[in-house]
């Protein structure tokens, strides 16, 4: 099944669409070693693309922990929402079970939603008894994420650089646990600030006539700033106007 992503760069988000993303959170994890030494990352999946799907559903990512089973100290992940909602990120934690699928519920927390999105960092202290196991699903949830209102986790497009994933993620369907097929890779976009314009460059067919458009929301609001056309190496650019009385921005390229 096809599923849409969008693409998020610094403030602003463009919705396009393309081919095979590596299915991995951008998330670290931290474990202890002993007590008295401070926490070593286990688990990372460094920024890259900064992808995200949106959706209500629960999305789950396998973890490989790099020297194998620890006590847990800390998680960091990022994730961007439209809407901001007290206790509406649920992020859980299951062993892996013998079909290679989330199993039994290790742990669960609910975390506020920001508008904008946030990077949630969780710290746990020294419990002998909060081991993870060396393989182990960590997944995200934003039940309220329907309609208008879009979250998701973002998706960095990156191998882990500490530990290890299947690099793809399972999507819960009722009672049973699907693999979410991220066929759809936002084409290559770049942003420069140039003074008070904003240089965006992207990577498309050749020969190809674009509308660009622009909107403070996803769901909405859509105008058209300029149009552009790709050359024969796919490569296009348009100068759009910097505003700073606005935290973020998102633009899309529409046929004409």
């Amino acid at each position: 099944m096809k599923k849409a992503l969008f693409a998020i760069f610094a403030a602003l988000g463009v919705g396009v669409s393309a081919n095979s993303l590596d299915g991995n959170f951008q998330a670290t994890f931290l474990t202890y070693d002993r007590p008295d030494r401070s926490p070593e990352v286990a688990y990372s999946v460094p920024a890259g693309g900064n992808y995200y799907y949106p959706t209500s559903a629960e999305v789950a990512d396998d973890i490989e922990l790099e020297d194998g089973a620890a006590v847990i100290a800390g998680i960091r992940f990022e994730y961007y929402a439209n809407y901001a909602q007290t206790g509406g990120l649920i992020f859980r934690l299951y062993e892996r079970n013998r079909s290679g699928q989330p199993g039994d519920l290790l742990h669960s927390q609910e975390i506020d939603v920001r508008l904008n999105g946030a990077v949630v960092s969780v710290s746990f202290a020294y419990n002998v008894a909060n081991v993870l196991p060396e393989n182990f699903f960590f997944s995200v949830q934003f039940p309220a994420a329907v309609g208008s209102q879009k979250a998701g986790p973002i998706i960095a497009d990156r191998k882990p650089s500490t530990g290890d994933s299947e690099d793809e993620l399972l999507v819960r369907q009722e009672d049973a646990w699907k693999t979410l097929e991220l066929t759809d890779r936002p084409k290559t976009v770049t942003v420069d600030r140039e003074g008070k314009k904003l240089r965006i460059k992207l990577k498309e067919h050749r020969r190809k006539r674009l509308r660009v458009e622009q909107s403070d929301r996803l769901e909405d609001g859509w105008s058209t700033v300029g149009e552009t056309e790709t050359d024969d190496n796919g490569d296009g650019e348009f100068l759009a106007d910097e505003d700073d009385t606005v935290t973020h921005r998102f633009y899309r390229t529409v046929a004409p």
